[in-house]
């Protein structure tokens, strides 16, 4: 859920306030505007639930986790039915009105983001009702969009937050627009003058650097990840085996945008000399991969499996070290839909790993088939203590961790009775 606030005391340069567990670094300010931030996932039963709950470092956040500096709360929820899912909701929106001191009748924009679990009326319309939200509040509910959901929302909140930048600096400074889609005019002093592009501010608000993939265009890319209902009557996710090669072209797509805004120019040329080898003069050669640690500090890879950390480990030839968020949220939380680019995210912040200046990159695969990409600046180091001390996911846990995963491990005696019971 993104909530937008416009302060009521006109435009200025709202200050990042202190939300829920600690208080956000990265995208700090917002031209008279906060952002706060949570992503949601749905994909447990019961069942499911007692079986994680057996392991000794397993287990299902319930509460509000501690998040990404950007965002202000992620949670993964449980839905048996939209009463219960509606009081996790109420708690969170809660705790995040009351620790960053916002009032509701101040929130402008609110998404809510739901992997699977699409309710009516809408999660976003339970919360307009609960808090008795503003009648031109802009809400946008995000439902069945899989695993990449978390940056759709991130850029969807981009964008309207630079819309509304945009429409209150020209209302400030008298550029009307007549509906006919031409320039505006700035009217001072009972003259008129012309508007030009060149006028608008050249400084636009920080956020995040966001690419977007979607190859639904191709069946077989549109096909590989379905919700259905198998002979049982129980409906679950399919995944076909020609998953891993559509992600791979989709990451490829998703690269070749994304290189040019983050890579040093050289990396940009080696890529471009292979392109020109294989294209114009038949040359033999491999493509080049690039290497995007040259630009990129930290990855955080959505923890759908091992399989796909394996082979995103081995395509952007990334180090263990780079791989150990992503490969310890699998291990310690399993896959979180949406909400798992934002616990290792989390993971780096616990490990002291976030200096002033370092980037970030979040991969997400959804289906569709959709990869996404968002790219993050530290405007500040991340404080470790600090943040488990403001109630980090893995505060009890980051002195443990990293630990080895085995490829294979044999079933122990509680998960084999289980699936005999089952």
């Amino acid at each position: 859920m993104h909530i937008r606030t416009r302060d009521a005391s006109g435009p200025r340069m709202g200050k990042t306030r202190r939300l829920p567990c600690h208080t956000p670094t990265w995208h700090a300010v917002h031209h008279g505007s906060t952002r706060l931030s949570t992503s949601t996932c749905c994909t447990h039963t019961l069942p499911s639930l007692e079986l994680r709950a057996k392991g000794p470092t397993t287990g299902l956040q319930v509460r509000a986790p501690a998040t990404s500096p950007w965002c202000a709360t992620t949670a993964t929820f449980v839905f048996a039915g939209h009463g219960s899912g509606g009081a996790v909701v109420f708690g969170v929106v809660d705790e995040l009105l009351a620790k960053t001191g916002v009032r509701a009748e101040d929130v402008g924009v609110v998404i809510a983001n739901s992997s699977l679990y699409s309710p009516t009326p809408s999660f976003v319309s339970l919360i307009v009702n609960r808090y008795r939200l503003r009648h031109d509040v802009v809400s946008h509910n995000l439902s069945g969009m899989g695993c990449s959901a978390g940056i759709i929302a991130i850029d969807l909140a981009k964008h309207l937050l630079q819309e509304f930048w945009t429409m209150h600096w020209r209302a400030q400074h008298g550029i009307c627009d007549d509906g006919s889609g031409a320039p505006g005019h700035v009217r001072a002093g009972g003259e008129h003058g012309e508007h030009h592009p060149q006028r608008l501010p050249r400084q636009q608000p920080p956020h995040a650097g966001t690419v977007r993939t979607h190859r639904g265009a191709s069946d077989r890319s549109y096909g590989c990840v379905t919700q259905e209902e198998d002979d049982a009557g129980h409906v679950g996710v399919s995944l076909s085996k020609e998953l891993m090669s559509v992600a791979g072209e989709a990451l490829r797509t998703n690269i070749t945008t994304l290189g040019p805004l983050v890579l040093p120019l050289s990396e940009q040329l080696r890529f471009l000399a292979t392109v020109v080898l294989k294209r114009v003069f038949r040359a033999d050669v491999k493509p080049h991969i690039p290497d995007f640690t040259l630009a990129l500090d930290h990855f955080c890879i959505h923890a759908g499996g091992r399989g796909v950390l394996d082979e995103l480990e081995r395509s952007l030839k990334l180090s263990a070290w780079h791989m150990e968020p992503s490969r310890m949220t699998l291990y310690r939380f399993g896959n979180t839909s949406s909400s798992s680019l934002w616990y290792e995210l989390a993971y780096c912040e616990a490990k002291g790993r976030i200096k002033k200046g370092d980037r970030v990159w979040q991969i997400a695969f959804g289906s569709g088939f959709k990869c996404n990409s968002a790219v993050w600046k530290a405007l500040r180091a991340v404080d470790a203590v600090a943040v488990g001390d403001a109630g980090s996911p893995w505060a009890q846990d980051v002195d443990v961790l990293p630990v080895h995963v085995p490829k294979v491990v044999p079933i122990d005696d509680d998960q084999a009775s289980y699936k005999t019971a089952a």
